[in-house]
């Protein structure tokens, strides 16, 4: 009997059902970006390597040793992540499949990485360390054995022609995608894999996860009740009075935030002065464009430590959030984890997933789950796709950070059907670049008020006044 674990109270899990339900969970998630075929062919043969006597016998070997409490230094030293990717990668059946090939490098290379970090296909030397990992012989990995096991497991050896066919078809619409909006496609590739590399990932460690604690691994996509948290804000804001010209300014504003929410998706600009009231009028949109277009997730991007826990405040204020609603979720360096090992570990799960209804969170979290190579940090990637994004402050952002965000938010839009709002009193030219920002034709929520913001001038320079 091939297994993929023990759980610590010995029960087995088949390597056959975990490759199946990841498989399964893979592909639905992979459908919030059109690559639902490239993410299920990739879990499925994610774990190939598992189907070897060699193998099974290091699990129970390193499971006694475990409840034994033996010291052991053999974690990892039998290789089950190299098998599938080889075969995908060896599986090709043109030299001249361009994108067929593509199509194959992009499974095998998040197979083989999945349990450290994406490797380099090319080195910046011009070395091609992945195809000489995989082209290399290697005896410990027991190829003949695997391939064979898995063909008796029912694991679709011989039926890859017509699904890579899939694959390939779904490969072909990105590029053409990327080519009808004006994208960089050889870097949105990158992102592609990266956002592939996600749902492995993920659907690896949680389909463990739920093993572990005897949970069944559900695969359909839960949306929030956006519509119950709208009418909670939709409470706060009836409570404001309109009895100053600031607090008429705010509600304006407020209201062609609110309007500006059944717009298609698209790249908003808010162009809000403080004291605008720029918070809650950038929440009003972000709920109800998610409520309208079945958005999963709000990802509140901040840049100060300072002004995201403020933020938080107002939000969970503004929402009648209680202390024990999981529905706000902020990731950050200054947020205090509970003393609780129970809570603490769902902590970390939430923040390795981000799979909350809304986020709280800061540029550098954002850029770094996008950027890095590390499988922890990848695994939230996915659940960047079809929400609704409000990057405040993004006048801070980083000159030297100036492509690399741009080609993401890009990348979120076009390719990951996500809506995002960059929100300032003073917008940088960030659709002027060498490597612009694509904004909606009508990008700004809210009309021409110079004048209107005059009145919420806080400061006066002596001269220019």
């Amino acid at each position: 009997m091939y297994i993929s674990r023990i759980a610590e109270d010995g029960r087995e899990q088949l390597t056959s059902q975990h490759l199946k339900e990841c498989a399964e969970y893979a592909e639905n998630i992979g459908k919030k970006f059109d690559a639902s075929e490239i993410c299920r062919i990739t879990a499925l043969f994610h774990d190939m390597g598992k189907f070897s006597l060699k193998f099974v016998e290091y699990l129970k070997r390193s499971y006694m040793n475990e409840k034994l409490g033996n010291e052991t230094n053999s974690k990892g030293s039998v290789i089950h992540s190299t098998q599938g990717a080889k075969f995908l990668y060896k599986s090709q059946p043109s030299l001249n499949d361009l994108i067929g090939a593509l199509a194959r490098e992009i499974s095998a290379i998040c197979i083989a990485n999945h349990h450290g970090g994406l490797m380099d296909g090319i080195s910046p030397c011009g070395d091609t360390p992945f195809q000489d990992r995989l082209e290399k012989e290697n005896d410990a990995l027991y190829f003949a054995e695997v391939i064979r096991t898995a063909e008796m497991e029912h694991i679709p050896m011989n039926g890859l022609l017509d699904t890579f066919k899939q694959c390939e078809d779904e490969l072909r619409n990105f590029v053409e995608k990327c080519k009808a909006n004006n994208l960089n496609v050889a870097f949105m590739l990158h992102l592609l894999t990266k956002n592939v590399f996600s749902c492995l990932v993920d659907s690896d460690r949680y389909n463990a996860y739920c093993f572990e604690v005897g949970k069944m691994p559900g695969s359909a996509i839960k949306f929030p009740q956006w519509e119950e948290y709208a009418q909670r804000l939709e409470q706060k804001v009836a409570k404001f009075s309109a009895d100053t010209d600031i607090n008429r300014i705010r509600q304006d504003i407020s209201e062609e935030c609110f309007s500006a929410a059944k717009r298609p998706k698209g790249i908003y600009q808010l162009n809000v002065p403080t004291g605008g009231g720029k918070t809650l009028s950038s929440l009003r949109f972000a709920l109800n464009h998610a409520k309208i277009h079945n958005a999963e997730h709000i990802i509140y991007v901040i840049p100060y430590l300072s002004v995201l826990e403020q933020t938080a405040k107002n939000i969970k204020e503004a929402l009648y959030i209680k202390p024990d609603d999981d529905f706000i979720l902020e990731h950050h360096s200054n947020y205090i984890v509970d003393d609780d090992l129970e809570k603490a570990q769902a902590y970390r799960l939430l923040t390795d997933r981000w799979d909350s209804p809304i986020i709280i969170t800061t540029m550098v979290q954002f850029l770094e789950s996008i950027y890095s190579n590390k499988s922890s940090d990848l695994r939230k990637f996915h659940n960047m796709s079809n929400a609704v994004f409000i990057f405040d402050e993004v006048q801070s952002l980083p000159i030297k950070c100036t492509y690399l965000f741009n080609e993401a938010i890009n990348y979120l839009h076009f390719c990951a059907g996500s809506s995002i709002l960059l929100c300032t009193a003073t917008q940088p030219p960030l659709n002027e670049t060498e490597k612009p920002i694509h904004l909606s034709k009508t990008s700004s929520l809210i009309s021409d008020m110079n004048e209107k913001f005059q009145k919420i001038k806080r400061t006066c320079i002596e001269g220019l006044c």
